[in-house]
């Protein structure tokens, strides 16, 4: 059989019997502060202050991106910083909760069980004015 038509098959087997939608989206409203810990500068206040930004940018280093097998940096292509997630808490008790209820949310809107996706924190991007990521693909 033509792979093309085995696609085909197994696509329209998925849509038979899938009771969730291809993506789900929604406004978070009254969201909690998160509770942001940055290791070596403490709790760091949202919204940002210019100060605050200043800390966290010295903090960061330049976000690399993948290209292919390979893990670089090109700030023409990524000009943007990054704090990696072994750096960084979210304290804030309340926020993992409402977190959780949007978890919960998207699983039943995509159709998955709650067992089966799960968020965790991967970095914290910083980008300043004039900051930016190139048009890519994931």
């Amino acid at each position: 059989m033509d792979i093309k038509l085995e696609l085909c098959e197994i696509f329209d087997n998925i849509s038979d019997h899938s009771t969730g939608t291809f993506a789900t989206s929604g406004i978070l409203h009254n969201a909690p502060n998160p509770g942001l810990f940055v290791h070596g500068l403490g709790t760091v206040g949202l919204p940002l202050t210019k100060g605050n930004a200043f800390e966290l940018s010295k903090a960061s280093h330049q976000a690399p991106f993948g290209q292919g097998s390979k893990t670089i940096v090109d700030t023409s292509i990524r000009n943007t910083l990054e704090l990696d997630a072994t750096a960084i808490e979210l304290r804030n008790r309340a926020w993992h909760t409402y977190m959780q209820t949007i978890l919960k949310t998207a699983a039943n809107e995509l159709g998955v069980s709650n067992d089966s996706i799960r968020m965790e924190l991967y970095k914290l991007l910083l980008y300043e004015e004039g900051a930016f990521f190139d048009k890519h693909r994931e």
